[in-house]
This record gives C-alpha cells, structure tokens and sequence, in this order.
C-alpha cells in the first residue's frame, strides 16, 4: 500500500475492489486537516499523545475541566509534517506542543498559535503569530538596597514568558558590588532566575534554567540578598520578555 508523502493518505491502486470507501477515507482526513477541531479535555496532570484519528485534525484545543494541571505539561503530535492551530483552552496551565523527541512550542493560558511539525520539531509559523511581541520590564533602585528588600512586585495582566538563561535582560549598576552580590527573581514566590553582580562588577550574569511563563495574575518580585552589599548602589534591571497576550 502506498499513501500520500505528508498525510499518509491511502493512494488507489489498480484492482482495488472498494474504491469508494478509499475515496470517502481520504475525502474524511482532507476535511479534518483543511477544517477540523479536536477538543481534548486533560483528565490527569500528565504529558497526552495524539492517538490514532486524531492526528490530522487542524485545529488541537485543550481545556482542563477538572483543573488537574500543576505545571506546563506536553502535548505529543506525530513526527509527520502538518500544520496545527493549538488553543490553549485549560484556564490553568501553559502547554507545549512538540513531537516525542523533538523541540516544540509553548502556549500560554487562554492563547492560540499556528505552528508547524516539520516531522522532527515544532514551530511557529513565521509571520502569521500575532499575539507575541516585545515587552520591556524596567526596575531601578537608588542607593543601597537594604538586607531582603523588595525591589518590584507586580501581577501580570498578560501571558508573558521571560527566555531561558534571561537573554537579552540586562542589569548594572553605578557603584560596583564589594562581593559577590545575587538578586532573586520569582514567580509566585518560588525562584525562577538570579542577577549576581560579581565582586567588583558593575554587570550582572543572569541564571536561569528554563523558560518561565506568567499567566494573568500570576506575580513577580524581586528581592535584593539576605545581606545587603556594602557598596552596591544605584541599581537597574530591563527585562527582556515576550508579551503572549
């Protein structure tokens, strides 16, 4: 049996005594790819894979009626080509569409992308993603920051994500740091990413593991150390971070 080279639709071939069925089959999966939608609702707090049938429908909405979701979870599409639009229905959780073993997107709360499976990665379709843009974050302190202080709280009225490893973030200050001196940065009072400004610098090297998103409402602070430096005065931040909404 031969199929299609992207959907793996079944071709005819000479002496195939039901036609029709084949015909009506392939007619089925090319309404689906062209205007299907799957509602899939996350039952438990885990990764889901796409089961058989549903892997050429268009458009993939995922909600979370139970609220089961704690963290970002997968969702595993075929390693075939095919485009999807994702909407992120679940009211609780970020999602990331990708393949078993290849690179995928995230999606925040309340968003939809139109991403592509090359048959090995998933991406967002360049040009045609209009919910993200640029978004800068700018927090300064004059003077030296007390022990344990509170630098900037705010609850988000967006999605946004702040990138792995803070790239493009920067943080300085007009009088250097007398020793080696790490600013905490979180969400919802667990820590996602650190400044430390090194003995004698000016400029901050930046930790972070992973991309975060923030959903609406979800909060970010920032806290000076638990012992103050000595010298380290006049202090800013601009955060790099993509808007999702």
């Amino acid at each position: 049996m031969t199929t299609t080279p992207n959907l793996d639709i079944e071709h005819l071939v000479f002496g195939m005594t039901d036609k029709e069925s084949a015909v009506n089959t392939a007619l089925d999966e090319l309404d689906n790819t062209a205007a299907g939608q799957l509602v899939h609702d996350m039952t438990s707090d885990a990764n889901y894979t796409l089961t058989a049938g549903q892997e050429e429908i268009l458009v993939l909405k995922v909600t979370d009626s139970g609220t089961n979701l704690t963290a970002t979870r997968d969702i595993i599409v075929p390693d075939q080509k095919h485009m999807y639009v994702f909407w992120n229905n679940t009211g609780t959780e970020s999602l990331q569409v990708k393949t078993a073993s290849g690179t995928g997107v995230t999606v925040a709360d309340a968003e939809k992308k139109l991403v592509y499976c090359d048959g090995t990665n998933v991406e967002i379709v360049s040009g045609l993603q209009t919910t993200e843009y640029p978004m800068d974050i700018k927090i300064f302190k004059a003077g030296l920051p007390t022990s344990s202080e509170v630098l900037y709280v705010m609850a988000m009225t967006r999605a946004t994500e702040f990138p792995a490893n803070m790239t493009n973030s920067q943080g300085d200050s007009d009088v250097a740091a007398n020793a080696s001196t790490t600013f905490t940065f979180a969400k919802n009072g667990t820590s996602f990413a650190t400044a430390n400004f090194a003995a004698a610098a000016k400029v901050v090297t930046w930790t972070a593991a992973s991309a975060t998103t923030f959903n609406t409402g979800d909060i970010l602070k920032v806290t000076a150390p638990g012992s103050a430096d000595a010298n380290l005065a006049d202090i800013g931040f601009n955060l790099k971070v993509s808007n999702l909404g």
